[in-house]
């Protein structure tokens, strides 16, 4: 068939030779809109410059082709959830404080053994049996006829709530107070005015441990402390004590104004330590004496400062206006001892 010029009727109509009817448009052109290919989000291609997918296609939404692209997995794993561990039964945990009746460290437990105290058993850690002093300790414990188990370091740890053992620890009775008429006993054994330190609510077991030490040293003849408000013979008192507190007689009231009524009965001048008193320097501290040392902070209570025969204190010429409790006593006690004569 020769070529036929179209013309304009047959243009508008969609007839035309070498086109099939029906065709005006092409297919992929219906319900479409021309986007220019920029990678951004709505961009009918899905993919971004150099073919990369384009942000869409990464958040996992909607593209202009109609299809939803495959979503990115989330890598983000959950924290594993674990059951709660139940304590097994005579398994050690840690504890808070050691124990009442537990002594630790080589001196302390050395002296208690030394001193003939009632100890159930002595924890040695593996390996330090036959070390230095720890065998000397095993070699006093053994005489008198104490059990000696060897024991993991990790369990003594756990036993001492970390604290510095030195790999040797006992279970031990706790030092028994005794009546106050046994420490005016100790004075008439030994034919010696007494001498008695009284502490008057010190809370601190380390500043008690420090005075029983002055005391023993200093050969006072028993210390008074109070049941209440107060540092007893705990295991922190002994350890401070380093050793002191298995010689020293120790007696505990519940009424301390009581007691030293008793002491005053006793021929004792009561004597207490207080910033308004005395300089020690200019007064007599001969005879029989009870010092008595209030806690730091506080002092004495009024009660007992009125109960004293007589306040006294340590000259004070530095900017720092107290001492120590125990660095007092120290100095006071030996203060009795210098003018006493003791040597």
């Amino acid at each position: 068939m020769p070529y036929r010029k179209p013309t304009d009727s047959t243009l508008r109509s969609g007839k035309g030779a070498g086109r099939p009817s029906g065709a005006a448009r092409r297919p992929h052109q219906e319900n479409a809109t021309y986007k220019k290919d920029t990678g951004r989000p709505g961009n009918s291609s899905g993919k971004g410059r150099y073919g990369a997918p384009s942000s869409a296609d990464k958040r996992g939404v909607r593209t202009g082709s109609g299809q939803r692209p495959h979503a990115q997995p989330d890598r983000r794993q959950p924290m594993p959830s674990f059951p709660a561990q139940q304590a097994q039964p005579g398994a050690l945990s840690p504890m808070a404080e050691p124990p009442e009746n537990v002594l630790y460290g080589r001196n302390p437990v050395r002296e208690a053994l030394k001193s003939g105290r009632s100890v159930e058993r002595l924890l040695v850690a593996s390996g330090l049996k036959n070390e230095g002093s720890v065998r000397e300790i095993v070699g006093i414990a053994v005489e008198n006829h104490v059990p000696v188990i060897e024991v993991p370091r990790e369990r003594l740890d756990l036993l001492c709530a970390g604290a510095h053992h030195q790999g040797v620890a006992l279970y031990a009775a706790m030092k028994d107070y005794v009546p106050m008429e046994d420490i005016l006993a100790v004075a008439a054994e030994r034919g010696e005015d007494a001498f008695v330190l009284v502490l008057d609510g010190i809370e601190d077991p380390q500043n008690v441990g420090a005075m029983l030490r002055v005391a023993e040293c200093a050969g006072v003849h028993g210390v008074i402390v109070q049941k209440r408000r107060a540092a007893g013979l705990t295991p922190a008192t002994m350890r401070a004590a380093s050793g002191a507190g298995e010689y020293i007689p120790v007696c505990q009231v519940t009424n301390l104004r009581a007691a030293l009524e008793s002491l005053k009965q006793a021929g004792l001048w009561v004597m207490g330590a207080d910033m308004d008193g005395e300089c020690c320097y200019d007064a007599s501290l001969t005879g029989p004496i009870a010092l008595v040392i209030g806690a730091e902070g506080n002092g004495l209570s009024a009660l007992t400062a009125r109960t004293c025969d007589k306040l006294i204190r340590l000259p004070m010429r530095g900017r720092v206006g107290s001492l120590n409790a125990s660095a007092a006593a120290s100095a006071l006690v030996y203060e009795i001892v210098r003018q006493r004569g003791w040597r």
